[in-house]
């Protein structure tokens, strides 16, 4: 049960947009990569997001479009 909490923590401090080192921190990991590798996860709708930011971006610019 802790295993679970600790990565539902983990991947939601970093959705919130708080820094990598505040998580490593708090997570009292000794690596980053432990935190990232191991604990954080994307949640899906937040992929979604940055994947339709980044399709849009590219039908814009292919469009010849401004970019807001």
């Amino acid at each position: 049960m802790t295993f679970k909490f600790r990565h539902t923590y983990s991947s939601l401090l970093a959705e919130s947009g708080d820094d990598v080192r505040v998580v490593q921190e708090l997570m009292r990991h000794a690596k980053m990569s432990t935190t990232m590798e191991l604990y954080t996860h994307a949640r899906m709708h937040k992929k979604r997001e940055a994947q339709s930011r980044a399709v849009d971006s590219v039908v814009l610019t292919a469009r010849g479009e401004a970019q807001i």
